[in-house]
């Protein structure tokens, strides 16, 4: 597996704010190479596609209050991040400037995957510090995939998970849900990697599915793995409560959504069971692309009235045709065009 490896996956949020969201950068070349996006509601800085991004783009990241873009050159591209949610994950470090091959955003963190196989992560700022940021030595070479988790990191080197993070905040909260506790199954054969909130999947290269985390309390099911996923799987993404993994004859499967506050993310529609060539977990949502560059969403149902659906799941015209690459966040979705 090459450097240039296909990130999947996507993550979740913090319940002050009771939204969530895990992102990766799918890489895809474009002759187009611009990013559109849509949702946000009432925090639309996120939706606010900057000029640099309107072109020459090859790779996306949607995080929960920010969004990330890889242009051509190996640059990374941040925006969002209003003033009360800013923790540093918009402000690109030099190393992250050249030489990028993929991206991935999630809460408090984004994080670049470099040429030489380094990770270089950024933000974790505050009260969000809990290692997600520290990169260990394990991860600073030889990595081919990267995945950002709303309080732990993963790396994938060599066909084994690399996960860090996890620890407690400065104000004595435990974010350790297991989710950096890799299993056995996942230290040799893997081809992917997803990082959710409560848990970590991988995607071993037999086709099976492997999970982890959900400590009880945090366990909705989306880390108990149906027989569906345990074959046949090309593709994961990983949301708040729920997991997602894309069959070799382009069908999704979902699996997790708590019992009590179901949005309908696992509730895979009629034309999401065919035809599927991406696949991107959001907080409460999920999205799809299709073999004819057309996105499905689904998912955005508010049975609690916390304001959950700001139109994530509302695809716009311009995302109905010549999409190449997807990628959700807790309340918007980013798609690349393409000029075919």
């Amino acid at each position: 597996m090459g450097r240039r490896a296909i990130l999947i996956g996507l993550s979740c949020l913090l319940l002050t704010t009771l939204f969530a969201s895990q992102a990766s950068g799918l890489v895809a070349q474009t002759k187009d190479g611009s990013v559109i996006a849509w949702g946000c509601g009432p925090a639309p800085g996120p939706c606010r596609v900057p000029a640099s991004a309107k072109q020459g783009v090859t790779a996306i990241a949607a995080g929960v209050g920010h969004s990330l873009a890889l242009k051509r050159g190996g640059s990374v591209i941040a925006w969002g991040c209003r003033p009360s949610g800013d923790l540093g994950q918009c402000r690109v470090p030099a190393s992250a400037r050249s030489g990028v091959e993929a991206i991935s955003a999630n809460q408090t963190s984004s994080l670049a995957l470099t040429n030489d196989g380094s990770v270089v992560a950024w933000g974790c700022g505050r009260l969000s510090n809990v290692g997600q940021c520290s990169v260990p030595s394990s991860a600073k070479g030889g990595v081919t995939a990267i995945a950002a988790g709303n309080y732990h990191s993963l790396a994938l080197k060599n066909g084994a998970v690399i996960a860090w993070g996890c620890g407690t905040t400065k104000d004595g909260t435990n974010f350790d849900f297991g989710q950096c506790r890799v299993p056995n199954s996942a230290t040799s054969g893997v081809i992917a990697i997803a990082a959710g909130f409560h848990h970590s999947l991988a995607l071993k290269k037999d086709g099976s599915v492997v999970a982890w985390g959900c400590r009880p309390g945090y366990d909705y099911g989306q880390c108990s793995v149906p027989a569906a996923a345990k074959s046949d799987v090309t593709a994961i993404a990983a949301g708040t409560d729920h997991s997602l993994g894309l069959k070799k004859d382009g069908s999704v499967i979902a699996w997790g959504c708590r019992r009590d506050d179901n949005y309908g993310q696992c509730n895979v529609p009629a034309d999401a069971r065919h035809g599927v060539t991406a696949i991107a977990a959001g907080a409460y949502h999920s999205l799809a692309l299709k073999q004819d560059g057309s996105v499905i969403a689904w998912g955005c149902k508010d049975p609690t009235h916390f304001g959950i659906n700001v139109g994530q799941c509302r695809i716009p015209t311009s995302a109905k045709h010549r999409v190449s690459a997807i990628s959700a966040g807790a309340f918007h979705n980013l798609v690349l065009k393409s000029g075919q």
